[in-house]
């Protein structure tokens, strides 16, 4: 384990795995041997790739393990010089990208998602690792929030949810080809393209869930005159409105994905979206349509990966996929219940998860099996 070489480090890499599965600890001692072995890989690996060639696989890797790093809560291991080193030169600037994607031009939706993806993982990595060292991370924590840090983020964060707006129009626009084209072409393409709208999908939405989160746990001990806490309360609602976005961007790059897949997907983060979604639904006035859709499909996803999850040993969650079951049960009845007339004005919910919860819902021997 302590000489550096391919094995070593996949098998590092694996015992990392299998260890964020048990412990619930700060420490990550595979995950920083992993890196370790990286970090002196790396080099002898870029004498057969320049290092001006962009690594999409590598971008990839190193964004997952920031979203992972992000979720938990636990310092970032490997620093923009390893991600330069590993994943290639640092692309232009998030605005330079946006304002590329807002330019009309001829090339093809692939062409365009193949140009934009690596640096839009590029930029999402290195605002996790941001979000670490300004806001969130152990240091961080030992000194009050800054009003420039929490505005610089969230503009970082509009800046990036605009590009992925754009991107998502491109992913749609590929996976909706002229009936012309080749369906073998069409098979080739449909897997990446799916997967590239989900990875950026998920990269916005734990970011902006995270730093919601963040600026909630700081509320409990923000202190200051009551100016200062009338502009921290709302920095925290225009944060709360944009992990609203965050939540409809997660719900939709989970409908990218097939509906027989594997996404390496954290139970934490469909947990944290199920409770932030049912928090704004049972305090909205009127049952909005997008988001029951949206509750059902973050439903659906936390049915899949719960058979893994062990809900015996936690109730809250249990609790939690209880008031799920039963907001989507009451909303999907709110067109029989209404006067015919009226009922006329209100369109039809999915009726996807009312099949699930005719059946027993969720919990009652739905598809939790319970």
């Amino acid at each position: 384990m302590l000489h550096a070489s391919d094995e070593n480090a996949a098998s590092c890499f694996l015992l990392d795995v299998l260890d964020q599965l048990d412990s619930c600890g700060g420490s990550k001692p595979w995950a920083s041997a992993s890196i370790s072995h990286l970090r002196a890989l790396a080099p002898i690996w870029r004498t057969s790739t320049p290092t001006s060639h962009a690594n999409i696989h590598w971008a990839a890797f190193l964004m997952a393990e920031a979203l992972r790093t992000t979720i938990h809560r636990k310092p970032f291991l490997f620093t923009l010089g390893d991600q330069l080193l590993l994943a290639g030169p640092e692309p232009p600037s998030a605005d330079t990208l946006l304002a590329s994607l807002e330019v009309r031009s001829g090339k093809s939706a692939i062409a365009i998602l193949s140009q934009s993806m690596y640096p839009y993982i590029f930029h999402i990595t290195c605002l996790a690792r941001r979000l670490w060292d300004t806001l969130t991370g152990d240091h961080a924590r030992l000194i009050p929030v800054t009003e420039v840090a929490v505005i610089q983020f969230l503009g970082s964060l509009t800046v990036m949810h605009a590009i992925l707006s754009r991107l998502l129009e491109h992913v749609d626009a590929a996976l909706s080809p002229p009936i012309t084209q080749l369906s073998s072409q069409l098979e080739d393409l449909d897997g990446p393209v799916r997967r590239g709208g989900w990875g950026i999908g998920v990269g916005f939405a734990v970011l902006v869930l995270r730093l919601h989160h963040e600026l909630e746990y700081r509320a409990l001990s923000t202190e200051g005159s009551a100016h200062t806490q009338e502009r921290f309360n709302l920095l925290r609602v225009q944060t709360r409105q944009m992990a609203a976005t965050g939540a409809r961007e997660f719900a939709r790059a989970i409908r990218y994905l097939p509906p027989i897949h594997y996404a390496e997907i954290s139970w934490t983060i469909l947990r944290d979206y199920a409770q932030f979604e049912l928090d704004e639904a049972e305090s909205a006035p009127v049952v909005s349509r997008d988001r029951v859709r949206d509750l059902e499909t973050i439903a659906a996803e936390m049915a899949s990966v719960g058979f893994s999850v062990d809900l015996v040993s936690a109730p809250q969650d249990v609790a939690l996929l209880n008031r799920l079951d039963n907001y989507l049960w009451s909303a999907v009845q709110v067109p029989a219940l209404l006067d015919p007339i009226l009922g006329n004005m209100f369109p039809a919910l999915d009726q996807g998860w009312l099949d699930t919860a005719s059946n027993g819902g969720l919990l009652r021997g739905g598809s939790l099996g319970f």
